[in-house]
């Protein structure tokens, strides 16, 4: 499966935000490719002459068991992580999940992207003993 992981970190790198490709391609194709559906060559070719890089700088391909090993382990620290904020905040996990679906959302993309940042999440926890 072809994965563009490295296409949203590259955006970042370049301080861009997804929107800024609309005028190079079309929203359905960004949509495409945020759900790491297949888009033509032509796609690719754009995307490349306007972030002034390569194909394998916006993707890469992953196989089907890389992709439910990761699953896995994705699953497996938000687990950890839960587990965490219960011990520190003394919340059950599913008070934790009901006051802040969107946190735990946050957490598992940070975590799918290689860019999760326990101490940060620390802090967040705190926040749930004061509401």
């Amino acid at each position: 499966m072809i994965n563009y992981t490295k296409l949203w970190i590259l955006l970042t790198e370049k301080g861009l935000k997804r929107t800024d490709l609309i005028p190079t391609i079309s929203s359905s194709t960004l949509a495409k490719l945020g759900n790491n559906n297949k888009v033509n060559t032509d796609t690719i070719d754009k995307l490349c002459e306007f972030l002034n890089c390569q194909p394998g700088d916006i993707m890469e391909y992953v196989s089907k068991k890389e992709l439910e090993e990761n699953a896995k382990k994705a699953e497996d620290t938000v687990n950890n992580i839960l587990s965490l904020m219960e011990n520190v905040t003394g919340l059950s996990i599913d008070e934790i999940l009901s006051k802040s679906p969107e946190a735990v959302e946050q957490y598992k993309n940070y975590i799918k992207n290689g860019k999760f940042d326990l101490s940060g999440m620390l802090e967040d926890t705190k926040k749930f003993d004061k509401e």
